[in-house]
């Protein structure tokens, strides 16, 4: 999701901040992630939420911007946002499609309802299914917030498959059923179009992100980012040659406790308040132990 004008209805072709609307689950948490990083962040989030729910044996990574949910070394599930899909491969093997599962989610689950990979035990199956179902109703109930709260809305060309873009309210698009043009089709060509009970068409749905809706995703990131370099300046400014913690630790625990912080958005903090406290927090060599965390016996 690109930046761009939103939801500006007279268009003649989608503008680059808009997605498919088979894509939109994996872009809206329910604000509008704009950036790859903030997409890949807000779906690890997501997953770890879900997994959490079910009490699952089940480890979440990012691997080359695509989430992916591993159990032990049999199997993986893997979140592709750009192409709006679910891939199930096994582990040990990731040149051999012959087994794999892929698909939009829809279709995903579909095949997966009444296909069974012959590396995965009963058990696994029914925990992927379910983790894979779990993901996408918390993925679709996020986005209905977002259309709900005016963060996103529909475009569609409503009379002709050449007609300009329209805003279509959702009450009205509840009355349609929404299918991809074509399932085969390249992620990035593919168009989802839509019919009612009496026949009548929407053409080339894409989902927009408000203008409003850019703007204030665009203000929480800065947000984010300056709480969180008033907290990390503080610790270093306590123990500024002592870190108590590891770059990726205290990276994991800003992503987690500034709302909209990306790894990213980390980064440019981490730099920031390196050079303005004069810390050594980068300097070669182990980390050593706060002193004043060990006790005297």
């Amino acid at each position: 999701m690109k930046p761009g004008p939103g939801a500006q209805a007279g268009l003649q072709a989608p503008d680059p901040s808009w997605c498919s609307y088979h894509q939109a689950p994996f872009r809206f948490f329910p604000k509008p992630a704009i950036t790859p990083e903030q997409i890949t962040s807000s779906l690890i989030h997501r997953c770890e939420q879900v997994i959490a729910r079910s009490n699952l044996l089940v480890t979440v990574k990012r691997r080359y911007g695509v989430v992916v949910a591993c159990c032990g070394d049999t199997w993986k599930l893997e979140l592709h946002a750009d192409d709006g899909e679910f891939w199930l491969t096994r582990v040990d093997d990731d040149d051999d499609q012959l087994d794999n599962v892929y698909g939009s989610p829809v279709d995903f689950m579909n095949k997966l309802e009444h296909v069974r990979p012959a590396y995965l035990s009963e058990p696994a199956h029914e925990i992927i299914f379910n983790l894979a179902s779990d993901l996408w109703i918390a993925g679709e109930r996020e986005f209905e917030r977002a259309l709900h709260n005016g963060w996103a809305c529909i475009m569609a060309r409503p009379t002709s498959p050449t007609s300009p873009f329209s805003v279509i309210p959702p009450d009205v698009l509840s009355a349609f059923t929404i299918s991809l043009r074509d399932d085969y089709a390249d992620p990035d060509d593919r168009v989802s179009d839509a019919t009612g009970l009496d026949g009548a068409k929407l053409y080339s749905v894409f989902v927009a992100p408000k203008l409003n809706s850019i703007a204030l995703a665009r203000k929480s990131t800065s947000g984010a980012e300056e709480k969180c370099y008033r907290w990390l300046a503080n610790e270093m400014k306590k123990l500024p040659q002592d870190p108590p913690k590891t770059h990726d630790e205290f990276k994991m625990v800003a992503t987690k406790q500034f709302e909209g912080l990306s790894g990213a958005g980390f980064e440019r903090v981490w730099k920031r308040a390196l050079r303005d406290t004069g810390a050594t927090w980068n300097a070669p060599g182990r980390r050593r132990k706060n002193p004043k965390s060990q006790t005297s016996r």
